[in-house]
This record gives C-alpha cells, sequence and structure tokens, in this order.
C-alpha cells in the first residue's frame, strides 16, 4: 500500500526510506530525542512518557495537517512530491488518524499535564496554529521570513517545551540561547530538505529559502558551517550544556555530509530526475538530528557513570 505512493522506479531500498518521511516519523523521533536531552539538560529530570506522547504526536499533528492541506492542489498539479501524492490518496485515512491523535493529545494534558506545562502549551498550540495559517496563505508570497526559518522555531520552541515549564530562573538565559541555536539547525534541515524540492516549489510557484537561492547547496553548507562556528563559542563561553553541545555539533557534521552527498549531486542532475522521489534523502536529513541525541545520550551516560 505504502509503496503504491511512490515511483514505479523505485527500489525496495528506495521506497523503505521513503517511509518516515512520507508518515512524518522521521520528525516525530527527531522531536522526541531532543525533548529528551532538553529535559535531561535543563530540567534535570528524564523526561515523562506522557510528555514524549505528547510531543511527538503533537509534532505529527501539525505535519500532518500542513501536508493534507497541501495535498489539495495534488490534482491540479502537474507536479508534485510523493509525500503529497500519498496523503492526498489516503487523506480519509489519515484525517481519522489525526483526529484520534488530537484526542489523545488532549486527554494526556488533561490527565498529567502541570499548570506551567498547560501555559507553555497554549504557546505553543497558537504558534503551531500561527504557523499552518503562515505556511498556507504566505508560501506563494515572498515573506520576510521564509516558511523553512518559521518551521525550524517552531520546531525548536516544541521540543524545549518540556524545559521551559520546569527550569529555574537563572538557567533561562542559557535555555534561551540553546533553543536559538536549535532554531537555527532544525532551519538548516528544513532548508535542505526545501533544496531537495525545490523543482517542485519552481513549478508551483510556491516561495521558500531554496528557491530564493538556485545555488542552495552551497548556502547550506555555508549556514552549517557558521552554525558549527558559533555552537563552539557559546560552549566556550559556558551557555551550552555539553551534551547539547555535542548533539548540535555531531548533528551539524552530519548534515554537511548530508548537503555534500545528496544536493551538491542532485544539482548536477537533470531536472525530470531531480522531480523524482526526495522522500528517501529527506528522511537521512532527519536521520542525522535522530542519531547523533541517542548516541550522544548513550556515551554521556556511559562516562557519567
Amino acid at each position: 500500500m505504502l509503496a503504491e505512493a511512490i515511483s514505479k522506479r523505485s527500489k525496495p531500498l528506495h521506497w523503505l526510506a521513503a517511509i518516515p518521511n512520507l508518515l512524518s516519523l522521521d520528525a516525530v523521533a527527531v522531536g522526541v530525542c531532543w525533548t529528551a536531552v532538553f529535559s535531561g539538560q535543563f530540567a534535570m529530570r528524564s523526561a515523562k512518557p506522557y510528555e514524549l506522547a505528547v510531543i511527538g504526536l503533537s509534532i505529527w499533528i501539525v505535519y500532518t495537517v500542513d501536508r493534507l492541506l497541501d495535498s489539495r492542489s495534488v490534482p491540479s498539479s502537474g507536479h508534485s512530491t510523493d509525500r503529497h501524492r500519498f496523503h492526498y490518496r489516503y487523506r480519509y485515512i489519515l484525517l481519522a488518524a489525526w483526529f484520534t491523535a488530537v484526542t489523545i493529545v488532549a486527554c494526556l494534558t488533561v490527565r498529567f499535564a502541570t499548570e506551567a506545562q498547560l501555559r507553555w502549551g497554549i504557546i505553543a498550540i497558537a504558534l503551531s496554529i500561527a504557523y499552518v495559517i503562515s505556511a498556507q496563505l504566505l508560501n506563494q508570497i515572498k515573506t520576510m521570513v521564509p516558511k523553512e526559518i518559521r518551521a525550524g522555531a517552531l520546531f525548536a520552541a516544541g521540543t524545549t517545551l518540556v524545559a521551559w515549564a520546569d527550569i529555574s530562573a537563572s538557567a533561562m538565559p542559557s535555555l534561551f540561547i540553546t533553543t536559538v541555536l536549535a532554531a537555527m539547525l532544525f532551519s538548516i534541515n528544513c532548508f535542505s530538505v526545501s533544496a531537495l524540492e525545490v523543482d517542485v516549489d519552481d513549478r508551483q510557484g510556491l516561495d521558500s529559502l531554496a528557491h530564493r537561492h538556485p545555488t542552495n547547496s552551497r548556502l547550506v553548507q555555508g549556514a552549517l558551517i557558521a552554525h558549527f562556528v558559533l555552537t563552539i563559542g557559546c560552549w566556550v563561553f559556558a551557555v551550552v550544556p555539553n551534551l547539547i553541545f555535542i548533539c548540535l555539533a555531531a548533528s551539524n557534521v552530519l548534515l554537511q555530509v548530508h548537503a555534500r552527498g545528496f544536493l551538491v549531486s542532485r544539482q548536477r542532475e537533470s531536472k525530470d530526475n531531480r522531480l523524482a522521489s526526495t522522500s528517501p534523502a529527506a528522511s537521512l536529513a532527519d536521520l542525522a538530528l535522530i542519531v547523533t541525541p541517542l548516541f550522544s545520550q548513550f556515551v554521556f551516560d556511559g562516562f557519567a557513570k
């Protein structure tokens, strides 16, 4: 069933790698992993199961509703991504799953959330609604803040939500700076994925940071270098905790490898090839943000013992 959503030219490993991106599971995994890291470093405790469930499901809810709305253009569009075609074809199943996820999040929040989490959660909901509206209404307009930056900022706000709701006042400046660094990294990740689909955006008349910069592979690599230097500077001045520095720096390096491997080669391909499936490459970009917090946490805990 999932394989049918991928191009017939795709090989089994190709569509298997595409599944996490098609179902937005890669974004959920990124959100859960980074939530756990932020909670451990700033809230000084492990994230509770309900907190991880709420964050993970909330990310899936935002991604899925945005993609379902985007998929409405599939019948009239001559060019669309596998992700859009998948959400259009299975829109009723996904819509039922979406309402189920919203219900579960509401029940978990009412049952377990603290007063502080409810306050921060309301802010996160407002930001999520604003993002979805802006993504649907402003994507054809050249805005001051491109969609990749808006998405990265929202993602950082969501993954640090538990930390913000359970942190001492003295640690807030450090958390703020770390959140900004995370937002930059997530935005660059969104930029790299957008660069993979820039030809589709061009055909549909959609604006994006990748659309504005034809040499997007160089810009992605340059942005990663600047982010790496800034992250090191913040760590040297003890603004960023050691574990989060390792996560940010390692993710940066893996995204640099991804950019050099996929974006550079993709720009050399013909347009017909570039309009083919981008989901596997997008999944690998998110994998860079999943592996690093998992591995770093494992190694960090090992040294701590």
